[in-house]
This record gives structure tokens, C-alpha cells and sequence, in this order.
């Protein structure tokens, strides 16, 4: 749609004057091109640009798994749509029926979230490391694959394009876009969003991204080793602790990254483990006590990427034995990611009774059915770290994948995770 008003005004020389109108935009417009004009019929001055626009109706998405497990016949019911027929307020958007026999491109799809995060702390910039490298490290492991996105990048998508193009142009915007109306940059079909993650894969933005990020790393990175919040700020512990299990995750699953800035972090976070064991070590009982935390037991997890290139020194030695002690006597009470962590701690460190132990009591705990997979119902809203629940699964694979190396428990633990992706989506990066 097209507006155009016109307003008489005067301002004296040197001055400014504030001029106004009222627009009635409609619902779901999402972006607004305007152009403002000031002319004395000789000369004039002005200016255009662009407004997101907060729609008043809530965008809602309602999602329903139809899954079939080899050849068969089933019927479903979408109860939930039948019903909507009866509201006098909902405006409907889209219906879509998505079809694939490979449910890990979901996961794949998921990666663009990561790398257009619009915030700059120091594991934002991380993750949209993570994510480059990932998706470089998937678009050469097969031919076919590679293929598939080049196919995609060549798609003309129809809708959407100049929204799009404009939103890349003025990060200011996209920032507010991304924000306030997340499903702005949801592609409008889907040949636009493939199309979209086909430029996202594209190899030398792949590079031209992966190079910024490492570098911007590095320069948030404090002299002592570690990593803050946001630039200029002090070392945080955990932030540190989180950058360094995510180069150690990635070396380990063979994507090759500048480890440079995971390397300077290990003396760090042994020397922040020598300094908490020293403040533990003034209560005389502290033998008798549980010290073990999720935070200890992410440590022993994430250090055991580097222990055999880059092993425990002597200074920092008894402090990490000690800790290795805690977790194998009170792994049972900590929630079920520490668990796992601890589990794969210790496997790496052949101490395996343990281990195995941990892995029995997950999986008696677990719950399976056929649509959902397997998956535990110890799951509950939480803003801690350690019980995110689709990071949570994550590590019940890793677990079952190096320690039980059970496929069909890992099979099933993927469907889950899957199902999450699929019917609505993973809650955050």
C-alpha cells in the first residue's frame, strides 16, 4: 500500500520545527519504506529509510508430528485447526505440510538462528563461530550435500527478497527485527527459505564469517586467559569455562578451528580450580563435605578434551584430583546433565566404574514410545544452564554415543530431540 499526505510549515533560518502525521498501517505489515520531503518549491531536502512495524496480534504456530516408521497407514486428526474455525479474532497465515525422510536437515536448519544471533557478547560470537564452522564442516562432508545448498543459493525467492536485502543492509534494524518480531526473518515460503540457507552455506561467506568471529574473539579475550560477558569487562568463570568445552566439543567431533583462544583458556580455569580448592581446604571437614557442583562437573568434562595434548600440571594436580573424587562419590546429586558430564569425565579418564553406573541409572530413568523417542520427564522450566533441556539431550547422546556406545538408545534419543525442532522449536542458542 501507498500513503502520501502533504503539510504546510515554516522554520526561521538556522532552526527546526517538528512536522507530523498519522498513518494507519495494517496488521502484519512488518516493514514500512517512508519518505519525507521538505521543499520551498526551489529547494529541497529530505530523507528515507525504513520502520519495523510491532504487529498487535501474536504470531502463534501450531505444530503436529505425523510420524511413520516404514511402510503404513495412518490417519490424524488436527483437532486444533478444526477448532480455530470457531474463533472470530484468529487470522490465518499459513497451512503447511512438510515431508522428509532425513529428519536431521531440521537440526541442519537450525544452524542460520545461530548465525544471525543479533547480540555481541563473547558466547554469542562463539556460537556464530560454532555454527560456521559446523556448516562448512557439514556442507564438504558429502558431495551430495553440497550440492543440495548450491541448488538452493540459485533458487529465485519469491517473496520476501527486497525485506530481506534491507534488513541485511542496516544491522540497526535487523537488531530491532530480530527482537521484537522474531518471525520477520522467517522465510514467507519455502523456496525462500531454502534459498536463504543456501546463501548461509555459500562457501565464501562461510569463510568471511568464520574469520571475523575467531578474530573478534580473540580480541575479547582478557590478558589473563579468559573470557567475559562483553568486552572490557572481567573474566567470568563460567562464560571462560563455556568457550573452552565448545573448541574441545569441536575438535573432538573432528572440525578443524583456530584453537589458539581455547588453548590460552586452560590456565585460567586450572588456576581458578586451584584457587576455589584452597578456599574449600580452610574448613578442616572439607573431606566429609559434598563440594561437587554442575559447574566442577562441566570443568572435568570440558578439560578432558585437552588432558592428552595438554595435560594437568602438577600445580593444579590435587585440586583436580580431588574434584575427580567428588564426582564419582556424589553424582547422584546432580541434575541429569552434570550427570552425563561426570560420566564422560571419567570414561575419558579410564576410571569406568562409574561410568557405567551412571549410564544404567539414565537409562532406567528414561521413557520411550514410538512417536517421541526416548526421553526423561524430569524436564522443568528452569533459566539454569545446567537443565536446558535440548542441551540436556544433546549430552544424553554424547553419552550414549562414547560411553554405552548404544545406536539404538542414541537413535532414540535423536528422535526426541528431533521432535522438539519439528513441532515447535529449540528454546534458545
Amino acid at each position: 500500500f501507498a500513503f502520501t499526505a502533504e503539510q504546510n510549515f515554516s522554520v526561521e533560518a538556522g532552526k527546526s520545527t517538528s512536522v507530523s502525521w498519522t498513518l494507519n498501517v495494517p496488521d502484519m505489515a512488518g516493514l514500512v519504506k517512508y519518505k519525507v520531503v521538505g521543499s520551498t518549491g526551489k529547494l529541497s531536502d529530505g530523507e528515507e529509510g525504513w520502520l519495523p512495524i510491532l504487529s498487535r496480534y501474536l504470531f502463534v504456530t501450531e505444530s503436529m508430528p505425523m510420524p511413520i516408521n516404514g511402510p503404513a497407514k495412518k490417519v490424524f486428526n488436527f483437532k486444533k485447526l478444526l477448532d480455530s474455525g470457531k474463533s472470530t479474532t484468529l487470522k490465518h497465515k499459513a497451512l503447511t505440510l512438510e515431508v522428509t525422510s532425513n529428519p536431521a536437515w531440521y537440526a541442519v536448519q537450525a544452524l542460520p538462528y545461530l548465525m544471525e544471533y543479533p547480540y555481541e557478547c563473547s558466547e554469542q560470537t562463539f556460537n556464530r563461530y560454532y555454527a560456521n564452522l559446523l556448516a562448512a564442516h557439514i556442507a564438504n562432508s558429502d558431495p551430495k550435500i553440497k550440492r543440495v545448498f548450491e541448488v538452493w543459493r540459485r533458487m529465485e525467492p519469491l517473496g520476501g527478497k527486497a525485506l530481506i536485502s534491507n534488513l541485511e543492509k542496516n544491522q540497526e534494524l535487523k537488531a530491532v527485527a530480530l527482537q521484537e518480531t522474531p518471525w520477520v526473518m522467517d522465510a514467507e515460503n519455502e523456496t525462500a527459505q531454502k534459498h536463504r540457507i543456501g546463501l548461509l552455506f555459500e562457501d565464501n561467506k562461510l569463510k568471511e564469517e568464520t574469520t571475523k568471529c575467531v578474530n573478534k574473539l580473540k580480541q575479547m579475550q582478557n590478558s589473563d586467559g579468559g573470557f567475559p560477558w562483553f568486552p572490557g569487562f572481567l573474566s567470568s568463570d563460567y562464560i571462560t569455562l563455556y568457550i573452552m568445552t565448545g573448541f574441545g566439543r569441536m575438535n573432538h567431533l573432528g572440525i578443524k578451528a583456530d584453537m589458539a583462544p581455547a588453548i590460552k583458556t586452560l590456565s585460567y580455569l586450572d588456576n581458578m580450580l586451584v584457587r576455589r580448592y584452597n578456599e574449600i581446604r580452610k574448613n578442616p571437614d572439607y573431606l566429609k563435605i559434598n563440594h561437587i557442583s554442575p559447574f566442577y562437573a562441566m570443568y572435568l568434562y570440558g578439560r578432558t578434551f585437552y588432558t592428552d595434548n595438554y595435560p594437568i600440571e602438577d600445580e593444579t594436580i590435587e585440586a583436580y584430583e580431588f574434584f575427580t573424587d567428588q564426582a564419582e562419590k556424589y553424582w547422584q546429586t546432580l541434575p541429569r546433565m552434570s550427570q552425563a558430564h561426570i560420566a564422560l569425565a571419567l570414561h575419558r579418564m579410564k576410571r569406568d566404574k562409574i561410568p557405567a553406573i551412571i549410564m544404567q541409572s539414565l537409562m532406567e530413568r528414561s521413557s520411550y514410545n514410538e512417536e517421541m523417542g526416548r526421553f526423561w520427564k524430569d524436564s522443568e522450566f528452569s533459566l539454569s544452564w545446567y537443565r536446558a533441556d535440548i542441551e540436556c539431550q544433546a549430552m544424553m547422546i554424547e553419552a550414549f554415543t562414547e560411553i554405552s556406545k548404544d545406536e539404538k538408545a542414541v537413535d532414540e534419543c535423536k528422535v526426541w530431540l528431533i521432535k522438539q525442532k519439528q513441532t515447535q522449536q529449540w528454546k534458545s542458542t
